[in-house]
């Protein structure tokens, strides 16, 4: 399975489709040689990025495909383009995260995913940045964030039962010869 990640100046974020080699020619951008962003057709029938043709009208008011003269006032959004390109599979691109729909779809669930660095909690991106945490506890994170904690900290002899996050919890490790001398 091919995968193209390309950041999406739409959106905001990552456009990782499920499989490149699959989508149509016709969907490519002339210019980029990229998936189309915002379709934008000529007077002439060819379709290019709005960004592409916005740059390219800069140096030359021609077609990049037949040289047919053309104006940024006459250019149209190109509707079929534009719905076909939202249809294209996408993968979720926070890291983790196992969400596959239409890319029409990808912001709605962005919004939601529990992946988003700004939802996952502060204890996970730590053990994220350390790379101590695994594609795994971000999973079992997704579907129930208390057993993902209780795997990071389990309960142990040394350490109270609080929340590794609170200012107010504050860990201490007892001697070795405290805990052997309760028994």
């Amino acid at each position: 399975m091919h995968r193209a990640s390309i950041i999406d100046w739409e959106m905001g974020n990552e456009r990782d489709f499920v499989d490149l080699d699959t989508i149509s020619r016709y969907l490519f951008c002339p210019i980029c040689f990229d998936v189309f962003r915002q379709p934008t057709r000529i007077r002439c029938g060819h379709t290019f990025c709005q960004c592409c043709l916005q740059t390219w009208a800069k140096k030359a008011l021609t077609c990049p495909q037949c040289r047919e003269r053309f104006s940024l006032k006459t250019c149209s959004k190109d509707l079929l383009a534009d719905r076909l390109v939202l249809e294209l599979r996408v993968k979720c691109g926070y890291e983790g995260c196992s969400w596959v729909g239409q890319l029409g779809d990808a912001q709605t669930h962005a919004n939601v995913c529990t992946f988003h660095p700004d939802k996952v909690a502060s204890w996970l991106k730590a053990r994220l940045a350390e790379k101590r945490a695994s594609g795994l506890l971000l999973k079992i994170y997704e579907k129930d964030p208390n057993a993902a904690k209780a795997l990071v900290y389990p309960h142990s002899p040394t350490l109270p039962l609080a929340d590794p996050d609170s200012a107010k919890s504050q860990y201490t490790k007892r001697a070795k010869l405290d805990r052997c001398s309760a028994n």
